[in-house]
């Protein structure tokens, strides 16, 4: 019985490692995650999640077009507020050379930090929502510091919005005033 057990562990450290596939999901995990997320882009389920990724590694126009047939389709969705994000499923997308984390989640809108980042209410057509998020528009913050971040960000659209006013925005400002309330 010892000489399988040495014979089989012997065989799985010389086989040769599978290659990764292109924005091919690995495995998920079943733990609880609890966040926040600020105006994110929402995709609907696991589908679109790999063609968002594949578009994101396209360049210039190209990229443009396939942003915004996804759009178009409803694979994503822009969601100008702040929610409250729980998730139960985690799964790494292999998207070209980096590896992407993803959360499927349950967003409900946080009125209260909405306020904080708006500085008054405005309320969604959807108070609750599921979807997938990309690990960067998903923040595992204390609540204070949510703040925090969130009063910084209303400071720099306030910057952005000024400098729109009396010239004009670099396209990386401009992608950056997008997500202003």
């Amino acid at each position: 019985m010892v000489a399988v057990v040495f014979g089989s562990a012997s065989f799985a450290q010389t086989a040769p490692p599978r290659p990764p596939l292109k924005a091919t999901p690995t495995h998920g995990t079943e733990t609880s995650y609890a966040g926040f997320t600020i105006a994110p882009r929402l995709l609907k389920d696991e589908g679109c999640v790999r063609d968002y990724l594949k578009a994101q590694q396209a360049d210039g126009l190209q990229r443009l077009k396939q942003l915004d047939e996804l759009e178009k389709y409803g694979c994503t969705s822009f969601l100008p507020f702040v929610y409250v994000a729980l998730s139960h499923h985690v799964r790494k997308f292999v998207s070209g050379a980096k590896t992407e984390t993803v959360y499927e989640c349950h967003l409900v809108y946080d009125s209260e930090m909405d306020a904080v980042a708006r500085g008054s209410e405005k309320f969604p057509s959807e108070i609750q929502i599921d979807g997938w998020l990309i690990d960067t528009d998903f923040l595992q913050v204390s609540i204070p510091k949510m703040k925090e971040i969130l009063v910084a960000n209303r400071i720099r659209c306030a910057e952005l919005r000024s400098k729109a006013g009396s010239s004009s925005l670099t396209m990386k400002e401009s992608d950056e005033f997008k997500n202003c309330p």
